[in-house]
């Protein structure tokens, strides 16, 4: 009987010994499973936002690519009115040539300014 005793405290102890081992070992991956998942988690955090930035790019990008159209018909209108506003300083540019033109001709001395006042000469005059 006394070795029977014997023999169950060993068993015993070899059952708390295998027991504390098992659970060490298993704490151990339950620990490793946890940082695992946290990892894993973290990871999807990340690619979630990565996925955000893209998609607000994509957004931007299309936002903008739909505006280029009325953009183009913007600039096409300010272009037509540029070559306009270009015809009016050429026409305007030309009509001050004419008139400074016209101006110098009447401030210049010609030969009917260049006669003496009482004095009359010309054809059909005798002098």
């Amino acid at each position: 009987m006394e070795i029977a005793v014997i023999l169950v405290v060993v068993l015993l102890v070899g059952l708390a010994i295998g027991t504390a081992a098992g659970w060490f070992f298993r704490s151990r991956e339950v620990t490793q499973a946890y940082e695992q998942a946290m990892q894993a988690g973290r990871q999807r955090d990340a690619a979630l936002g990565e996925l955000r930035d893209e998609t607000s790019r994509r957004a931007t990008f299309e936002a903008l690519a739909a505006g280029i159209p009325e953009m183009n018909r913007e600039i096409e209108a300010r272009s037509m009115s540029i070559a306009q506003l270009q015809r009016t300083m050429l026409d305007v540019s030309r009509e001050k040539e004419a008139l400074g033109a016209l101006v110098r001709g009447f401030a210049e001395p010609g030969p009917r300014r260049r006669q003496r006042k009482g004095t009359v000469t010309g054809p059909g005059t005798r002098r």
